[in-house]
């Protein structure tokens, strides 16, 4: 279920280079809806994908990244992309 929506995998994707603010990521996704990409953040936060933080230099800018189980997911979106993409005529 997680997977299936799109969303997250994109932020997973965002996320792999290193630690985001939200409108540094909103605008790397492509301008999601505020409230859609707080909330998708928030359930990749409460299982554990992501963790959000102030950054050293200014504790009151808050960042997200990837924890080790989101790094997991985010090759586990990646090889099931590559086996759907392997399917004759495409995933679908």
């Amino acid at each position: 279920m997680l997977l299936s929506v799109h969303l997250n995998t994109l932020i997973l994707r965002a996320l792999a280079d290193g630690p985001l603010r939200l409108a540094e990521l909103r605008k790397e996704l492509g301008g999601p809806a505020q409230s859609t990409l707080r909330g998708n953040l928030t359930k990749l936060t409460e299982i554990e994908a992501l963790q959000r933080h102030g950054r050293d230099d200014k504790p009151s800018v808050l960042e997200y990244e990837l924890t080790p189980f989101g790094r997991e997911l985010l090759l586990a979106a990646g090889a099931v992309e590559a086996w759907l993409g392997l399917a004759p005529g495409g995933p679908f």
